[in-house]
């Protein structure tokens, strides 16, 4: 691979991870489209480990304060937030290290990467449209948490977009995190029901995935 295709599929994972779009189907659709050799699943992942840090480095402090929190004080809201993100992010990398092999091979097909797309937009819309949004964050189970977590093991395939299985199945659950001030909210999916931090700001790494929340606002 050329310098100039590192750089584009660089801009592409960059601009599609903050996104409920799936940067890991674009990265196979891009190369595709182009007739560009695939960089393979080492590569995809080496771009995924460069979002994370970036986003993983800019929350650092609120990283820190979980942390404590989840050691301090963890019957605390901040505390039990901590914990039901590690357990939220279990399930992924299980069925992730598991099924890494046909991750490889089988759901890197385009057709499959194209239907996965329209399926998991269709299915957000609903949810969207149809989701009790009646728990918010601070009465957020454990229960709830690990079904969030469990429906992010699907976005081993290029097609569910990490941030928009997580959206989808909080919605679907019933989950309503109203957006607080301006900034990056407004109506419909991405302005409602997220896993969220409802005081502060949190950074959730699940995988190889950050979604990045402030007040109610998801930024993934």
């Amino acid at each position: 691979m050329d310098m100039v295709k590192a750089v584009i599929l660089g801009l592409v994972q960059g601009l599609g991870e903050f996104l409920p779009i799936s940067s890991s189907a674009h990265l196979v659709l891009i190369p595709w489209f182009m007739r560009w050799t695939d960089s393979g699943l080492t590569f995809d992942i080496a771009l995924h480990v460069g979002t994370l840090l970036a986003v993983v480095i800019y929350f650092w402090k609120d990283w820190i304060r979980l942390l404590h929190q989840g050691f301090a004080n963890p019957r605390e809201r901040e505390g039990k937030l901590f914990w039901y993100l590690v357990l939220a992010t279990i399930p992924g990398a299980l069925i992730g290290f598991v099924l890494e092999d046909v991750a490889e091979t089988v759901f890197r097909h385009p057709v499959l990467i194209a239907c996965m797309l329209m399926v998991l937009g269709i299915i957000l819309y609903a949810a969207d449209r149809r989701g009790q949004k009646q728990i918010e964050v601070e009465t957020i189970s454990l229960q709830t948490s690990f079904l969030i977590g469990l429906s992010q093991a699907l976005a081993i395939i290029p097609g569910v977009s990490r941030s928009g299985v997580t959206m989808t199945a909080a919605l679907a659950l019933g989950m309503g995190a109203g957006v607080h001030g301006g900034g990056g909210g407004g109506s419909g999916a991405r302005g409602r029901a997220r896993h969220a931090h409802g005081g502060g700001r949190a950074a959730v790494v699940s995988g190889s995935r950050v979604e990045s929340q402030r007040f109610g606002t998801t930024y993934s």
